[in-house]
């Protein structure tokens, strides 16, 4: 993982933890046609969703610094926060904020465990 993305995700981390998000695994999968890595972040509940995913948006802009255009130029977000399940895409790094009963039901983390090394924090 190139280090800037990983001083990134290292803050994107940090954010996680500061709101109490359980089981917070980063996959480093190097398919830059994709994404560099994906961050799948466990939350209680879908206000605790709504929450982690304005505090990532607020934090990208604090980490990056000037490199914010270039580095997550065109950031989206998918998904539906109602559902439990969102996705922010920032291009480099795409992160997943899903309730524990998704993320057991549609096997998340053994997906991307196929493609990459597992960073756990």
């Amino acid at each position: 993982m190139d280090s800037k993305i990983e001083r990134v995700v290292e803050g994107l981390v940090e954010a996680a933890e500061e709101k109490k998000c359980e089981s917070v695994l980063v996959y480093d999968i190097s398919e830059p046609w994709i994404t560099e890595c994906v961050m799948v972040v466990e939350v209680k509940n879908i206000i605790h969703c709504r929450s982690m995913l304005e505090s990532f948006s607020e934090a990208v802009p604090r980490l990056v610094g000037n490199d914010s255009v270039d580095f997550f130029s065109r950031a989206k977000v998918a998904g539906d926060v109602d559902s439990g399940w969102v996705i922010l895409d920032l291009n480099s790094v795409m992160i997943h904020c899903i309730v524990k009963s998704l993320r057991d039901y549609y096997q998340l983390d053994a997906l991307f465990e196929k493609k990459g090394l597992v960073y756990h924090f």
